[in-house]
């Protein structure tokens, strides 16, 4: 992987979303609709990050002999953050219109703890029958090209490609990962099934703000049918544990981000022809002893001398309480002068 490719699922899913919020207007549903301008306004405004395939960047951790993510160092980058990236195979969300395989995989996450999303933080407290909401509301929008027509959303005659999750999922800073699976006992075990090698929501303090009128139709919808858990899990926590895994990987002192900025003459004919813009976009690095840190400023660039950047490792606690990110998968780390493992994820068939 010598060069990181545009997926540009931000650019796509804003140019979108209008249709999706005028299919709601229409149905009379402007709580829904309002909450979509919301979430197209973190695409157009949030900081894009692309990550690995998978979304999955910690492996094992080798000193306890399990995954064990330090949960409490979680924070979001910025006061809203967007990631995007694939999820190759038959990986699906449940969806209340039918399984449908989305490889395409995108979220946009608020930091609550910030003034300009008090207005957010009050609807996840209402929601979640909380009393602080000082965390992340992470939103996934699922991707839709890959449905049958009779699955498709359509908005005046036109099928949609990218709408909102029926739900979002708030996770709580300053907390630590949880070894039981309270509620049903066969949870945890139905979920690692479905979606091998995951986490689940059990393991986490999180709780589920539906998208407006809509989000909680399907919500009563699956609560009526005993399988709340079981489809917010499916739908939401690829893109949640993506969100969680990066922040988290951002709080160690030996990672950072390059930035790719955008295509400036491609986005000059986009705004000729009334189209969004493609996103300049972060990609996540490890620094190497020896290798002076820089922004990269174009794809040929990173494509002629690309730093080593981050594939797939874990953390550790150093002894002075300090975390560090250690056996990282990288790009040309030959260069550098040490050799490291590619840890990155293939999804199971």
């Amino acid at each position: 992987m010598a060069e990181h490719p545009r997926l540009n699922c931000a650019s796509t899913a804003l140019e979108q979303l209008p249709r999706c919020i005028q299919m709601f207007e229409d149905g009379g549903d402007k709580g829904t609709a309002a909450f979509c301008k919301l979430l197209a306004d973190g695409l157009r405004d949030g900081s894009k990050f692309l990550l690995p395939d998978g979304g999955s960047l910690f492996g094992p951790d080798e000193d306890r002999g399990r995954s064990a993510i330090p949960v409490e160092l979680f924070r979001l980058p910025f006061p809203c953050t967007v990631v995007e990236y694939m999820r190759s195979g038959e990986w699906n969300t449940a969806h209340q219109r039918g399984a449908v395989v989305t490889p395409r995989r995108l979220a946009v996450a608020f930091d609550l703890a910030h003034d300009q999303y008090a207005d957010l933080a009050a609807l996840v407290r209402d929601a979640a029958q909380i009393d602080e909401a000082s965390g992340a509301l992470v939103f996934p929008i699922n991707d839709m090209s890959a449905a049958r027509p009779e699955q498709r959303y359509v908005s005046r005659g036109v099928p949609l490609e990218w709408v909102p999750n029926w739900c979002g999922v708030y996770v709580a800073y300053g907390q630590t990962l949880q070894r039981s699976y309270p509620g049903d006992p066969g949870m945890a075990d139905l979920l690692r099934t479905e979606n091998p090698g995951r986490r689940v929501f059990s393991e986490i303090q999180s709780k589920l703000l539906p998208l407006g009128e809509f989000g909680a139709r399907v919500m009563d919808g699956y609560e009526q049918e005993g399988l709340l858990e079981r489809n917010a899990a499916i739908d939401a926590i690829n893109e949640v544990w993506a969100v969680i895994e990066m922040g988290v990987a951002l709080a160690c002192r030996n990672v950072s981000y390059d930035t790719i900025l955008a295509p400036r003459a491609i986005n000059e004919k986009r705004r000729l022809k009334g189209r969004p813009p493609l996103f300049e976009y972060h990609i996540l690095t490890v620094d190497v002893p020896g290798e002076v840190s820089r922004s990269v400023s174009t794809p040929s660039e990173i494509h002629r001398s690309p730093r080593p950047h981050l594939r797939r490792g874990h953390i550790r606690r150093l002894s002075d309480g300090r975390a560090v990110w250690v056996n990282a998968a990288m790009v040309n780390a030959a260069a550098a002068g040490f050799v490291s493992k590619d840890y990155k994820v293939r999804p199971s068939p």
